[in-house]
């Protein structure tokens, strides 16, 4: 509006954007836009490539723990580990299994090969499963996987080959 336009560079001049651009160090084969370097790519790989995807839902993880400190006697609780992407994943070679990743982070907070002896999955109450898995060597994981609709649990359990008799429904 008021203001008087810059006048245009002379013909052969270098902009001082473009001499500020050859002022900066550059890595060889990085390109740059105004100064800064483009960005690098980075490997998103999960581990969930290779493998397809059988059941897809929402879920709330528990894992029964004991308290930070207490001793080895001492009861075990269940923790909220938070609300989830639960995953069933069969692997190319026919093995299954359970994946969690946290909504929010993805971080993975389950991940479990399902198969006897390692792990064992069962009915839990109308929308809950019940997963126990080998967490060390030594150490034995359970966690408390709860789902909002009966239909899912229902998908989860015969897609684990887990009968409802397996559980401890009323």
């Amino acid at each position: 509006f008021g203001a008087a336009a810059a006048p245009a560079p002379a013909a052969g001049a270098a902009s001082s954007e473009a001499a500020d651009e050859s002022e900066l160090p550059k890595r060889p084969g990085t390109p740059t836009r105004h100064g800064v370097p483009a960005a690098e790519t980075v490997d998103a790989s999960n581990g969930e490539e290779d493998e397809s995807e059988l059941h897809k839902c929402r879920a709330k993880l528990f894992a029964l723990e004991r308290e930070p400190g207490a001793g080895d006697d001492a009861p075990k609780a269940w923790k909220e580990r938070g609300v989830c992407q639960l995953k069933v994943l069969r692997a190319r070679d026919e093995s299954v299994r359970v994946v969690a990743r946290r909504e929010a982070t993805h971080t993975l907070v389950l991940n479990a090969k399902v198969g006897r002896p390692q792990t064992t999955v069962e009915a839990h109450g109308d929308t809950a499963l019940r997963v126990a898995t080998m967490a060390s060597a030594t150490e034995r994981a359970v966690y408390l996987v709860r789902v909002k609709a009966k239909d899912d649990r229902a998908a989860l359990l015969s897609l684990l080959d887990v009968g409802e008799a397996g559980g401890n429904d009323p």
